[in-house]
């Protein structure tokens, strides 16, 4: 892009392709050069590349410290939850967790695996546990 305002030819930049020869030579000779307008557009593509790649190191580290971070409990209760088809019912322990800068809630498995309660401790139980093989046996079919 160049700048004409003093050539007479009205103001106002415009593409290097819409130029004739003799406007491209006033326009660099004004402080308008090929090289400078390509070189601020590589240096302002670097500069952004440079900071977004800055931006993920800095995301995979707080995601790889928050995940090898020991967990810990921050404390214990209880859920009930019922099958959806009805007749079983069971109550298990849940748990408050931190690993890293990360909370959340788990549900403890009659087997004794703690799985992550996904914001719903009932709803996780009942899906992991009590409506487990229920649900399996309708995506056969």
């Amino acid at each position: 892009m160049y700048d004409l305002c003093a050539s007479g030819n009205g103001c106002g930049r415009v593409p290097n392709r819409t130029l004739d020869r003799a406007q491209r030579t006033y326009a660099i000779g004004n402080g308008g050069s090929v090289m400078g307008d390509r070189l601020r557009r590589y240096l302002i593509r670097t500069f952004l590349a440079a900071f977004v790649g800055g931006l993920g190191t800095l995301a995979a580290h707080y995601s790889w410290n928050s995940l090898t971070a020991p967990k810990e409990v921050l404390g214990y209760g209880k859920v009930r939850a019922a099958s959806a088809q009805g007749g079983a019912a069971m109550t298990a322990r849940t748990r408050r967790v931190r690993q890293g800068t990360v909370e959340g809630e788990e549900v403890e498995l009659p087997g004794g695996t703690w799985i992550s309660c996904g914001g719903d401790c009932a709803r996780a139980l009942q899906r992991e546990h009590l409506d487990f093989w229920r649900k399996r046996e309708e995506n056969k079919r």
